[in-house]
């Protein structure tokens, strides 16, 4: 390409030569010797730039800035001579500004013509590389293939040996099979003899059963005569029961008499306890009020808040962590414990100081948590856990046991969620539902 190029500068410089040379020979030649005609140099100037603007079309400001540069430079010269008066410059500093023109946008269609030819290469080099990745992944898969075709290969060798094998494992079996049968079969005839032999020892065995009969109706005989001389005997210890008992009842008059006054005093006692107890039972559930009301006055942060406190009580309680599951109590908290069976209902209540007991108690036994779930009500969140386990009273049909701890968390002065109430309902032996 810069042999080209060369080629094309040398020969441009001679048509240059001639060019500038040729119109100066007709002026010294003409009628008017030593002047010059300026629509003569306007004609040159004009072609100059008509150059110029082929050069711009051909882009050649940018692929061969030098040449376009010199062109304009010379042009500039050119109009500035031709102003000045000067002819001959005029003229031959236009020839030169057509030249490098002409030089610039040949060298400008080389360039680009190059770079064209270059991005024809590069498409090709691209496409000659997806080929070859192309040809590349046929033969990976090809190779795969062939490894492919290697692994059915050993599995069918694998499965031809493994049948070869079991048909032998079959034949053996079967020798072993009509081995057993024959095993069978005089196993069988010594069970015969067996039971032959059982049979006749069968029969011998009614035979001592009759005999046996007869001297059981001989004992019965004898019984009966021992049991007459017995009642004789029955009547005569009747009567010392009796004396005995008549004497008795006089001692059990004197210990009556103190066991009454004792009895009246701890009847006392008691009355006054389960009148305590009945008084603050009602007081109970005056304050508890157990209908609830499906209404809050908690917005949805402190239900959240809420939540999250029960849940962290019932964690504590799973990791057996007593202490930390304890502290979520009020100190006046009650717990009401109701026992239901199928005979009725037993109702008590555990407070504070009972209440780690009650619960290690129930916490040896094997409960699963079969559901639980979350409720507002009022100032308080409720939250429900329900527990089975299969009940030791009964083995059939099958009973289960279920545990339910409701328990009513509020917020105190201090932010903090703390049990205030819990209900516990024990099922004893109800059937899966």
């Amino acid at each position: 390409m810069k042999l080209i190029i060369c080629g094309n500068r040398q020969e441009n410089l001679l048509r240059s030569v001639f060019c500038f040379f040729f119109p100066l020979f007709i002026i010294g030649c003409g009628g008017s010797i030593g002047k010059i005609n300026v629509e003569h140099v306007n004609a040159i100037t004009a072609r100059s730039e008509i150059a110029i603007d082929q050069a711009r079309l051909a882009n050649a400001e940018s692929l061969s800035k030098d040449l376009f540069q010199k062109a304009e430079t010379a042009l500039d010269l050119a109009d500035k001579a031709k102003e000045s008066k000067q002819g001959l410059d005029a003229i031959r500093l236009a020839y030169d500004a057509q030249n490098y023109a002409q030089s610039a946008e040949k060298a400008a269609i080389y360039k680009s013509q190059e770079a064209s030819l270059g991005a024809v290469i590069q498409r090709k080099e691209t496409e000659i590389l997806r080929q070859q990745s192309m040809f590349d992944t046929v033969n990976q898969d090809l190779e795969d293939s062939r490894l492919e075709i290697q692994g059915i290969e050993a599995d069918k060798k694998q499965l031809k040996w493994e049948f070869d094998n079991s048909s032998e494992i079959a034949a053996q079996n079967l020798a072993r099979a009509r081995d057993d049968c024959k095993k069978d079969r005089i196993e069988l005839s010594i069970l015969q003899e067996q039971f032959d032999e059982k049979t006749a020892e069968w029969q011998q065995a009614l035979h001592q059963i009759d005999e046996y009969e007869t001297q059981i109706y001989k004992f019965r005989r004898q019984l009966a005569m021992a049991e007459s001389v017995t009642d004789e005997a029955k009547k005569t210890a009747s009567q010392a029961r009796t004396k005995a008992i008549l004497q008795g009842q006089s001692y059990s008059q004197k210990i009556d008499n103190l066991k009454q006054k004792k009895m009246a005093q701890d009847h006392t006692v008691m009355l006054e306890e389960k009148a305590r107890q009945a008084r603050q039972y009602v007081q109970r559930q005056k304050a508890w009020n157990n209908s609830k009301t499906g209404k809050s006055s908690l917005d949805s942060q402190k239900q959240s808040a809420g939540k999250s406190a029960i849940t962290d009580w019932y964690l504590a309680w799973v990791d057996k962590n007593m202490t930390r599951h304890l502290q979520s109590y009020t100190a006046d908290t009650v717990a009401e414990k109701i026992l239901i069976r199928s005979n009725g209902e037993k109702r008590d209540f555990i407070n504070r100081g009972n209440l780690a007991t009650e619960i290690k108690n129930m916490t040896l036994k094997n409960w699963t948590l079969s559901d639980s779930a979350f409720q507002a009500e009022r100032d308080s969140m409720i939250g429900t856990y329900r527990f089975n386990k299969v009940s030791n009273r009964s083995s059939q049909p099958v009973t289960y046991d279920v545990w339910e701890r409701e328990v009513w968390m509020r917020e105190n002065d201090k932010s903090q969620w703390e049990v205030h109430r819990e209900i516990w309902r024990i099922y004893e032996e109800v059937p899966r539902y």
